[in-house]
């Protein structure tokens, strides 16, 4: 719901153990439609090795995605998450 915390969590591996990245790991949140980004390239909390998370507090209903960008280095990985808010 509008107005609802929700903590977006990512896990970063390397050959099945977990690591930090090297750089950064941020996070940007799109609302689709319009594709009106609510969140731009923001980094994220690391809570332990390889483990991070970002509070975000919903201010639009509609479907989000979630793109969680991993830099470590010279490597940059995504990887997308969806979800709706009522």
């Amino acid at each position: 719901m509008i107005g609802e915390t929700y903590i977006l969590w990512c896990e970063h591996k390397i050959a099945g153990q977990y690591v930090n990245v090297s750089t950064s790991m941020k996070l940007t949140i799109i609302l689709s439609p319009p594709h009106q980004i609510l969140v731009p390239d923001t980094p994220m909390v690391n809570d332990e090795t390889g483990k991070y998370h970002y509070d975000y507090l919903t201010t639009n209903s509609g479907k989000h995605k979630v793109i969680f960008t991993a830099v470590d280095g010279s490597r940059i990985t995504k990887e997308e998450l969806r979800f709706t808010v009522e």
